[in-house]
C-alpha cells in the first residue's frame, strides 16, 4: 500500500512576532538585562499573580536560565509564591532543565499543564516534545535558537488554541560552545538592519518545500492610517517588522 505524506508549515497568523535587538553592545555575557517586554512581564506576573498569562522563556544553556530565574524571583520578592508560602508546589514563576531532578520536573509540569499555580517556566528546549501545555500566551527567546526550525517549534507552542499569542525573539550574545546555525544569524541580521521586510515570510520561506506546492504570496493589505485605537490590519497582526511599516504607524 503506497503511503502518502501530507506535508506544510504552520503559518501560526494568530501568533505576533516581535523582534528585539540588545540594549546595549558589547555587555558581559552573564549580565542579566532588563528588556522592556520582561520588565513588562514581570509586572504582569506582579499584579495578576496565578491569573498572568502563561509564558515560556527559552535560554541556550541551563546557566542562563538560573541566571535569568534568580533574576525573576528577585524582582518578584514575596510575590513569587501564592499567599506568601514558600514551599515548590506555591511558585508562580519556575525552571526547567535537563540537570533538574525527576521528581522537580515532573512537579513543574504538572503544575504547568494543569491549573496549577505554576504562570512562567525558564527554560532550555529540555522542555519541548511531547509536552503539551494550553494557553501559553507568550514564548519569549532569550538569544537565538540553534536553527530556524527549533526556532519554529517553540515559537509553535504559544496559543495552540487559535487564540492571540506574541513569541518575542530577544537577542543576546552567545558563549563559545552555544552555536547558531548561519541561515538563522543572517535571517535575523536582515530583520535588525531592516532588510528582511517580513518576519513570518523569511521564517517559512527556509520551511518551505517544493513538495508544499506553490508558496502563499505575502498579504500586503493594511488599514489607511485611521486607526484611533489599537490597529488589527494584517500587517499589525503580523510581526513587529510589518507593523513598523503600516500607515498607522508611519503616521504617528
Amino acid at each position: 500500500m503506497q503511503v502518502v505524506y501530507h506535508i506544510f508549515p504552520s503559518f501560526r497568523p494568530n501568533i505576533f512576532l516581535q523582534f528585539c535587538p540588545r540594549t546595549r553592545s558589547g555587555q558581559d555575557q552573564d549580565d542579566i538585562e532588563q528588556p522592556q517586554w520582561l520588565q513588562e512581564y514581570v509586572a504582569e506576573l506582579q499584579t495578576h499573580g496565578t491569573q498572568a498569562k502563561k509564558a515560556i522563556i527559552y535560554c541556550r544553556y541551563i546557566g542562563q536560565v538560573c541566571k535569568l530565574f534568580g533574576f525573576i524571583m528577585a524582582t518578584l520578592g514575596k510575590s513569587a509564591w501564592v499567599n506568601n508560602e514558600k514551599l515548590p508546589k506555591n511558585l508562580i514563576v519556575d525552571m526547567y532543565h535537563s540537570s533538574l531532578d525527576i521528581d522537580s520536573q515532573e512537579r513543574v509540569v504538572n503544575s504547568f499543564t494543569t491549573d496549577g499555580n505554576l504562570r512562567c517556566i525558564i527554560a532550555t528546549i529540555a522542555f519541548g516534545m511531547g509536552i503539551e501545555v494550553h494557553k501559553v500566551r507568550y514564548i519569549f527567546h532569550w538569544g537565538l535558537s540553534k536553527t530556524i526550525v527549533d526556532y519554529w517549534q517553540e515559537v509553535g507552542r504559544c496559543s495552540r488554541d487559535g487564540e492571540p499569542g506574541t513569541a518575542v525573539l530577544y537577542r543576546t550574545p552567545t558563549r563559545g560552545h552555544v552555536t547558531t546555525d548561519m541561515e538563522f544569524k543572517e535571517m535575523v541580521s536582515g530583520v535588525e538592519s531592516g532588510e528582511v521586510p517580513c518576519m513570518r515570510e523569511a521564517i517559512l520561506s527556509h520551511l518551505w518545500m517544493d513538495e508544499m506546492g506553490p508558496q502563499p504570496v505575502h498579504d500586503e493589505d493594511s488599514c489607511q492610517s485611521t486607526c484611533i485605537e489599537e490597529c488589527k490590519c494584517t500587517k499589525c497582526m503580523c510581526c513587529s517588522v510589518c507593523r513598523s511599516r503600516c500607515p498607522c504607524r508611519i503616521q504617528k
